[in-house]
């Protein structure tokens, strides 16, 4: 008997080993679907808060003075936006070109300061839009361990540069 426990101990053993020097067909990875919902923030919970402030007859002074205000950013970021740039993109009306139009913006935005943006005349320009046009700024913003790139389009924009306007 002693024979036979030591043989079925040895063959025991032999699987043992045989075991652990095989595979282990173990789980090596795992894969789930998983539905993910990326958007952008609200304008309330935003990083940056920008406001279109309406629509109307813009850009029919010939100053900075006579801007008219387009656009309201407020600053939400923890820290200050120490360069702050507002350029026009585009403007749809193919009789209004983005040369003719000239922007007015703060060059820094404080942690919960709102500031505006405003649209002028750039020249002797006589230009008149169809109707209403969309404006499209592109607005980029740096601080410390922060920045911000983003694009806002406002709709609604009556351009009416007179031919007397100067720069």
């Amino acid at each position: 008997m002693k024979d036979l426990q030591r043989r079925a101990g040895l063959v025991l053993a032999a699987v043992g080993v045989l075991l652990l020097a095989s595979a282990t067909y173990g789980v090596t990875s795992l894969a789930a679907d998983r539905a993910v919902d990326i958007g952008t923030a609200s304008d309330d919970s935003a990083l940056l808060s920008i406001d279109d402030v309406g629509t109307g007859t813009v850009a029919n002074g010939a100053t900075e003075d006579d801007a008219v205000t387009v656009l309201k950013l407020t600053n939400t970021f923890e820290s200050p936006l120490d360069t702050l740039g507002v350029t026009i993109d585009s403007v749809g009306d193919t009789n209004v070109d983005r040369s003719d139009l000239s922007v007015t913006h703060p060059t820094s935005l404080g942690t919960g300061s709102t500031e505006s943006v405003g649209l002028y005349c750039s020249g002797s320009n006589d230009v008149q839009s169809d109707g209403t046009t969309t404006v499209t700024f592109d607005i980029v913003g740096s601080g410390e361990g922060v920045s911000i790139e983003t694009s806002e389009e406002v709709s609604g924009v009556e351009v009416d540069c007179p031919s007397s306007s100067t720069t």
